[in-house]
């Protein structure tokens, strides 16, 4: 490392910061009750560089948040880099999203033929509902007797992908936390893109940076070390839906696909976030890991 930084101890606490910083604006009014817990957090920490990881579902608000944080660093003079955890998986979006529908589809298929309610007659009524991008809607349970078997074989091998080591490249965000930790000052970060032939690395200069600050839905993996502080942005399944409807990022959003993604994943966040450091609710609220364990219950 180039820089030599004084202790954290010598941050401001969250509760001065907060005192000089009254937003109007909603987003950045929540992002600044976050910041002044997490300030309390850095303030303990031991080692020189800090590893802050924001967790949550898709369109919980995880960039923009962290792009607020990261402003609020810098200002208080901590140098900080944003790693967007989009460039983590193994396939470009187009490509996993089709790699989950089909799995979902061939989990669903197979599934009959072990059930033993795959016939012609409903392999015909299925792949109407495959062509209109329905065939994950719980609704035509009530209308194909196979369609119960379909969805819970296919939603099963779902969860066993979403978030796991075969969709995320955990080990390359790994590295780059260990680099970051052994003090590196150029890293290379991995850029992902949208088409194939996008994929690269790029080095990244981190000889100023006091914080690496990981923005990703699954930053709160337990396949990930070395993480200082964890914090996990709550939604419902409801609101993610929504807000993912508001900013329009994929033209499939609103099908029961994505709300069947969602509903898995908000599953597998909860889980992970009763080991976070620090939870924040849709309303701004602060939440520790026992309170929240306490709110979700069994769910």
């Amino acid at each position: 490392m180039t820089i030599h930084p004084s202790k954290w101890e010598n941050c401001v606490t969250g509760k001065a910061w907060l005192q000089n910083h009254a937003s109007h604006d909603a987003i950045e009014c929540k992002a600044e009750v976050l910041f002044a817990e997490l300030l309390n957090k850095l303030r303990l920490c031991s080692l020189p560089r800090a590893v802050v990881a924001v967790s949550g579902g898709s369109g919980v608000g995880k960039s923009t948040t962290a792009r607020l944080i990261r402003e609020y660093l810098e200002a208080q003079g901590i140098g900080c880099a944003l790693i967007g955890g989009d460039e983590y998986p193994f396939r470009i979006p187009v490509l996993n999203d089709a790699e989950r529908l089909r799995i979902l589809r061939q989990a669903g298929i197979q599934g009959m033929l072990r059930e033993g309610v795959y016939s012609d007659k409903a392999w015909r009524e299925l792949h109407v509902l495959q062509t209109k991008m329905v065939d994950a809607d719980p609704k035509y349970d009530a209308t194909y007797p196979w369609h119960k078997v379909y969805l819970g074989y296919g939603r099963k091998a779902l969860s066993e992908y979403l978030g796991s080591q075969a969709e995320q490249d955990y080990p390359a965000m790994q590295e780059l936390i260990n680099a970051f930790r052994e003090g590196k000052d150029e890293i290379l970060l991995r850029k992902l893109g949208d088409e194939e032939a996008d994929f690269h690395y790029e080095a990244g200069d981190f000889s100023d940076k006091r914080v690496l600050l990981i923005e990703w839905t699954h930053a709160g993996n337990p396949n990930l070390k070395g993480v200082d502080i964890s914090v996990f942005l709550y939604s419902t399944p409801e609101e993610t839906l929504e807000r993912r409807k508001k900013r329009a990022r994929n033209a499939n959003t609103d099908t029961p696909l994505i709300a069947l993604v969602l509903e898995i994943e908000q599953i597998m966040l909860n889980e992970n976030a009763k080991n976070a450091d620090i939870i924040q609710m849709m309303n701004g609220q602060i939440l520790n890991a026992a309170e929240y364990k306490e709110m979700i219950g069994d769910r």
